[in-house]
This record gives structure tokens, sequence and C-alpha cells, in this order.
């Protein structure tokens, strides 16, 4: 887990913080893995925009990326 520095963390339109966990790029798009700094049972898996990240909604890709995302140590 990254260190709780500020530089990793991301306050997100519902108000709530999250720090970034992980990150890669899959067919040339970069996805995030973020966990809430209050609540570590809320975590998103989002798709990182120019300005804002987006939710992944669709469930397959949802599991290829935690898939995608456990293999990097």
């Amino acid at each position: 887990m990254l260190s709780n520095n500020e530089e990793y963390i991301m306050s997100l339109d519902n108000n709530k913080r999250y720090v970034i966990i992980n990150a890669l790029e899959l067919n040339g798009v970069k996805y995030l893995y973020l966990i809430n700094l209050d609540d570590e049972n809320d975590y998103m898996i989002s798709e990182f925009l120019e300005d804002s990240v987006k939710e992944v909604e669709d469930e397959a890709l949802q599991l290829k990326l935690v898939k995608e995302f456990s293999k990097i140590k």
C-alpha cells in the first residue's frame, strides 16, 4: 500500500477522500484502484480521465482489472 502522502489522495465529487492504492494501463486506458481513507471497505476501480475519475461499472471489466491489480507488486 502506498504511504498516506497527500499526492496519492483524491477528493471525489461524493465528498469522500480516497487514497490511490495502485494504477495500471490496459489497452491504452489508465485505471486506478482507490480506497476510502475513512472506510477501508469502500473501494473503487476507476478509469482515470484527464481531470476526473469514472467508476468502472462493467462487472466483467472490474473482475479483469482486479486480477491485473493483484499481479502488481
